[in-house]
């Protein structure tokens, strides 16, 4: 997809030896496939996981410096003042347009990641900051998704969270904007009857942590870490 959002996404595969436990679509929100993003997406599997990494910032023309900002803006719930470039970014990724464009786009990722062999219809959607959103938008437009595992969800659609089949599990830290929005969007995942769960690491402003090569670094990463592989390995059975 260019800067207009007319074409499909590229994605970058990170595959498992061996009969896979099943796929994964990680969702790096503005970041883009940074060496970080890369690294999370080969720890996965070599834990046994197909991993789908769609480039959906390069796909919009976002530069990785911009899209740091933008992100940074959005985790911290769009408190600090903008600049124009941040600003009309974000707004951009607001618009119907764009997300009727993300989920079509995600859904044939999905697709991808059933396709692989040794599947079996279990696939889960982690994402990070914007990703960690779309990740829970991704998990209501399909209900394929087993499993949404979101890090640091920013700006989340509590309405839409409603329409989610699977599971639904939050990481994050108590300085990002979800912390705000805890309270409303618990009620709203127990009104839908979504198997949820959320853990705050209070001493983390953030929980980017997972994305670490080196999980033992903190015990917040390594935390995130056994959690994360503990979920999968319960909801892709």
């Amino acid at each position: 997809m260019n800067a207009r959002g007319d074409s499909a996404l590229q994605t970058y595969r990170a595959l498992p030896v061996g009969t896979p436990l099943g796929g994964i679509v990680l969702l790096a929100g503005l970041r883009g496939l940074s060496d970080e993003v890369r690294g999370l997406a080969k720890r996965l599997a070599a834990e046994g996981y197909c991993v789908y990494v769609p480039e959906i910032s390069s796909a919009l023309g976002i530069e990785p410096d911009l899209g740091e900002r933008a992100e940074a803006a959005l985790s911290n719930g769009l408190q600090e003042p903008l600049d124009d470039a941040v600003r009309e970014e974000i707004e951009r990724l607001e618009t119907p347009q764009y997300q009727r464009w993300l989920l079509q786009s995600l859904r044939a990722v999905v697709d991808m990641a059933l396709d692989g062999e040794g599947v079996g219809g279990r696939v889960a959607v982690i994402g990070t900051g914007m990703g960690g959103r779309d990740a829970y938008a991704l998990a209501a437009f399909d209900h394929r998704v087993r499993l949404a595992i979101s890090y640091d969800p920013g700006n989340v659609d509590i309405d839409a969270v409603e329409d989610i089949k699977g599971a639904a599990v939050s990481f994050y830290g108590i300085g990002t904007a979800v912390s705000q929005v805890m309270p409303e969007l618990r009620a709203a995942m127990r009104r839908a009857g979504v198997p949820f769960c959320a853990k705050a690491y209070p001493d983390a402003d953030t929980t980017s942590h997972v994305m670490s090569d080196r999980p033992s670094a903190s015990d917040v990463a390594s935390d995130l870490w056994e959690r994360s592989l503990a979920l999968l390995r319960l909801h892709l059975a």
